[in-house]
C-alpha cells in the first residue's frame, strides 16, 4: 500500500543503485547532482551495515576533494515502507551505535566540521512525540543553554542491575583526524584498514596494512 503496488505485482527494488556501485562513483555522483542542482546542498541517508562500507565512503571523499554537505543516519528501527518485516526489525546498526559511529568516522577522517549529521528517529507513537517534545526541559535540567551543548558525558545509561556508564564510557569518542595519523582504538583501526575507496567490498587488511 506504502508504495501503490497491487497484491501479487513484483516490486522490484535492488539492494545497489543504478547510478553508481563504488565508493568513488557515489562520490562523484553526488557532485553532479550538485552540479545539476546549481548548487543545492547534496547529501544521502543509510542505516550502517559493514563498518568498512561507510568508512570506505569517507576514504572516497578524501581521495576526491567531494565531500557530502550532510548525512543522515537511519538505524534498524526504521526501514521504508515496501521493507519486509525482517529488514525493518533485525537489518542493520541500532540508531544510537550507529550515530555514534558515523561521527566517530567523520571525525576520525577530518570530515566531520565540514558536513552535518542528522539522525532518522523513529517517532510512531505519541510517547515518542512526548519524548522529543520534553528534550527542552531536559535540556535546562542539564544545566544547559542549547541543545547543540550536549555531549555523551551528559546522558547516562544503566548497563545492569548494579551499574551505569554514561555514552561517552559506552561509546568512545576518536580525536580529529585520529583515523589517519594512526588510530588507538584497535575496532576503528582494524575496519578502517578493511575500507577501500574503490570497493564496497572489505580489502585484505594486511594488504592494506602494507
Amino acid at each position: 500500500a506504502a508504495r501503490g503496488v497491487p497484491i501479487g505485482v513484483d516490486c522490484v527494488s535492488p539492494a545497489r543503485h543504478s547510478a553508481f556501485g563504488t565508493p568513488l562513483e557515489m562520490v562523484r555522483f553526488i557532485a553532479q547532482l550538485r552540479e545539476l542542482s546549481g548548487g543545492k546542498p547534496v547529501g544521502f541517508k543509510l542505516c550502517i551495515g559493514h563498518p568498512w562500507e561507510f568508512m570506505a565512503i569517507c576514504k572516497a571523499m578524501l581521495e576526491t576533494g567531494i565531500r557530502a554537505d550532510f548525512i543522515v543516519i537511519d538505524g534498524t528501527e526504521g526501514g521504508t515502507g515496501a521493507a519486509p518485516l525482517e529488514f525493518v526489525d533485525h537489518v542493520g546498526t541500532p540508531l544510537r551505535e550507529g550515530l555514534a559511529f558515523a561521527h566517530n568516522c567523520l571525525v576520525g577522517a577530518g570530515l566531520r566540521s565540514s558536513i552535518r549529521l542528522g539522525a532518522a528517529g523513529r517517532i510512531v507513537t505519541a510517547f515518542d512525540m512526548a519524548r522529543v517534545l520534553a528534550l527542552g526541559e531536559l535540556i535546562g535540567a542539564a544545566g544547559l543553554a542549547h541543545p547543540n551543548e550536549l555531549r555523551r558525558v551528559h546522558i547516562q545509561k544503566r548497563v545492569s542491575p548494579s551499574e551505569v556508564k554514561s555514552f561517552a564510557e559506552l561509546f568512545p569518542a576518536l580525536r580529529p583526524g585520529e583515523l589517519l595519523t594512526g588510530c588507538s582504538d584497535a575496532h576503528y583501526a582494524r575496519f578502517w584498514a578493511m575500507a577501500d575507496a574503490s570497493s564496497f567490498d572489505a580489502a585484505d587488511p594486511q594488504r592494506s596494512a602494507a
